[in-house]
């Protein structure tokens, strides 16, 4: 008797004594999940080719648009909300578990060594949004995707929430709730795989300076510092706004400005063209 024979016979043994005559099978879901694996990569690479920082007019409402096409293709039901935030289901019934992402991105910056757009080398992502958060959205995608073919039960609805201005003011997610009810539950894949929960740190600061309305109106001349310029200047005007409602009595100097600016996202420092129109009288 050879050895094959032999390594056969303990093989059936061994499966007879644990009662299983039949080898193990891998779950549908997994199979079908990993024959999304070259679609993810290459979804990933096409959306992070899409530029949907804040300073790019259009840039995040494109970005939605080309995220809920590839739901669309998957045969994944879709809606957007006036192209500013949007999601994708699966199931059916009232009460849902949300996914909630973002694909806005904070500018690309200067300095990189790979391209900002999207490239895959010895095996890594690179681009703006691979990791926040464009990648992880499209593998919640393909994830949803992969229940709808396997055929997995759900006891209630999936959605995935794609927003669109989480790195400046997150206003989109609460234009969303104004029109959608919340989920029972859910989580957010931004950022790195199994779970985040901490940052390394968050800066909040606040810049204030007495202005004399007439020496004339108050130009921002530069800001370094942070990347994400939008809600500086926003926050300049709304805030002086704000001040102007509080001030009581009228005084011949004007409070002080705190336009309570935060980082939103990564950057180098930037040199902020110069702005004029923030006087706290102008409106």
């Amino acid at each position: 008797m050879n050895r094959a024979i032999v390594l056969m016979m303990l093989v059936l043994s061994l499966l007879l004594a644990t009662g299983c005559t039949t080898p193990p099978t891998r779950d549908p879901f997994d199979v079908t999940l990993e024959a999304h694996r070259d679609a993810i990569v290459n979804d990933t690479l096409s959306l992070v080719a899409v530029p949907s920082s804040a300073d790019v007019p259009g840039g995040p409402a494109r970005a939605l648009d080309a995220y809920l096409a590839l739901a669309e293709r998957l045969g994944l039901k879709t809606v957007s909300l006036d192209r500013r935030i949007g999601y994708v289901e699966l199931g059916n019934g009232d009460e849902y578990i949300a996914v909630l992402g973002h694909l806005d991105t904070v500018p690309a910056g200067d300095g990189w060594t790979r391209s900002p757009w999207g490239e895959v080398i010895d095996g890594r992502l690179y681009g703006r949004g691979v990791l926040d958060d464009k990648g992880p959205m499209v593998a919640a995608l393909h994830a949803l995707a992969a229940l709808h073919d396997s055929g997995v039960p759900l006891e209630k609805k999936v959605r995935i929430i794609a927003g669109t201005d989480e790195e400046t003011d997150d206003a989109t997610i609460r234009f969303y709730r104004e029109v959608e009810p919340d989920p029972v539950a859910g989580f957010s894949p931004d950022g790195d795989f199994p779970v985040v929960y901490a940052e390394k740190g968050l800066l909040w600061a606040n810049w204030s300076r007495t202005v004399e309305p007439a020496k004339g109106p108050v130009a921002l001349l530069s800001l370094e510092g942070g990347s994400a310029r939008t809600w500086c200047l926003t926050g300049l005007r709304r805030c002086s706004r704000q001040r102007r409602r509080e001030r009581s009595p009228p005084s011949s100097e004007t409070p002080a400005v705190r336009p309570g600016w935060t980082g939103g996202g990564s950057g180098s420092g930037r040199t902020v063209p110069p702005v004029t129109g923030a006087n706290p009288n102008s409106g």
